[in-house]
C-alpha cells in the first residue's frame, strides 16, 4: 500500500509541476513535453519497485518457510486417519502436543496472510501468490483445517488465509481441477486431497469465513 501511495503522490507531483510550469511560462508544449516525460520515468521507478517486491515475494516463499512446510507435511502423514477428516483431526491433538510445531504451522497462517497482504496493493503482481503456488494454501487447509476452526473464533487472524485459499481454488477450477499430493519424507506414501474433495472445500471454507466475520 505505501508503494502504491508513495508511486501516486510522484504521479500527482509531476502532474502538478506540469500545470505550473505551463502557467508560469505559458509555453504549453514544451512543458507538458516535460510532464510526459517526468511520468514515464514514474512508471519506469514504479516497474522497478514491483519487480523487487515479486522478487522479495518469492525469495520469502522458497527459503525456510519451505523447510519448516517440509516438516508440517510430515507430522501430519505420521498423525494417522483413514479420511482427511480424521487426519486433520489427529494432527489437531498432535499439535496442542508439540508447541514447536504448533508454532510452525501459526508462522505458516502468518506468513501466507502477510504475503497475501503485500501483494493485493500490486498492481502488477496482485494474483503472483495464487498463480505460482495455488496448491501450497489448499494443502495447509485440508492440514489445518481442524486446528483453524477451532482457534479462528477466538482470534480471527487465518481470515486472511481462508481468502487466498479460496482464490486458490477459484484459479484451479478455471484451470481445471487435478487431484493435490501432500508429500512426506521417504519411506511414507503421500495423501491425496481427490477432486471430489477439492470441490467440498470452497463451501467449507466460506462457511468457516462468515462466521468468523460476524
Amino acid at each position: 500500500m505505501r508503494l502504491i501511495v508513495a508511486s501516486s503522490l510522484l504521479i500527482v507531483g509531476v502532474v502538478s509541476m506540469g500545470v505550473l510550469l505551463t502557467w508560469l511560462t505559458g509555453d504549453y508544449g514544451h512543458a507538458w513535453a516535460g510532464v510526459v516525460a517526468e511520468l514515464a520515468i514514474a512508471c519506469v521507478i514504479y516497474y522497478e519497485l514491483e519487480e523487487e517486491r515479486a522478487s522479495r515475494f518469492l525469495s520469502e516463499v522458497l527459503g525456510k518457510p519451505y523447510e519448516d512446510r517440509e516438516d508440517i507435511y510430515h507430522e501430519y502423514i505420521t498423525a494417522g486417519g483413514q479420511t482427511l477428516e480424521e487426519k486433520a483431526e489427529n494432527f489437531r491433538k498432535k499439535l496442542w502436543n508439540n508447541g514447536k510445531l504448533r508454532q510452525k504451522c501459526d508462522l505458516q497462517l502468518a506468513h501466507f496472510s502477510r504475503l497475501h497482504y503485500m501483494l493485493r496493493w500490486s498492481i502488477l503482481h496482485r494474483n503472483l501468490l495464487v498463480q505460482w503456488f495455488p496448491h501450497v494454501p489448499i494443502r495447509l487447509w485440508v492440514m489445518l483445517s481442524a486446528y483453524i476452526k477451532e482457534v479462528s473464533p477466538h482470534r480471527g487472524e487465518e481470515n486472511e488465509f481462508m481468502q487466498i485459499v479460496l482464490q486458490s481454488l477459484g484459479f484451479m477450477e478455471k484451470k481445471g481441477l487435478k487431484p493435490i499430493r501432500i508429500y512426506p519424507r521417504e519411506g511414507r506414501e503421500p495423501v491425496e486431497i481427490s477432486v471430489d474433495h477439492l470441490r467440498t472445500l470452497r463451501s467449507e471454507v466460506n462457511s468457516l469465513l462468515q462466521t468468523t466475520r460476524q
